[in-house]
């Protein structure tokens, strides 16, 4: 998956979503409450999600492996999962838009 791709389908999701995705201890989650997922969690096909990736940074361990099976650049995807888990959700769209640009993207 290409960078455009990537960016195209974490934009589209996040802000269809309109919510950031938690876990049952508050904290952002690659899969949350009822069927909501990060920025990274969108990017993860079902059967290769496993709980055990909560918690772990979306650049290492089976996060990452994941990533690089899906052809997944982990510097967008980190910049991504970083709107997600520290940007107000307001603010998501020009913050999308910014990164966009910063990645060489159409926004």
């Amino acid at each position: 998956m290409d960078n455009q791709e990537v960016y195209n389908k974490v934009k589209a999701h996040l802000l269809s979503q309109g919510r950031k995705s938690l876990g049952a201890n508050g904290h952002c989650a690659y899969r949350g409450y009822a069927g909501a997922m990060c920025a990274v969690g969108v990017l993860i096909p079902d059967a290769m999600y496993l709980p055990s990736m909560e918690g772990a940074a979306c650049t290492s361990g089976r996060v990452a492996e994941v990533l690089d099976v899906l052809g997944i650049d982990h510097a967008i995807a980190r910049d991504l999962q970083q709107i997600h888990d520290m940007v107000p959700i307001d603010i998501w769209p020009d913050s999308l838009a910014a990164h966009a640009r910063h990645y060489g993207l159409k926004p």
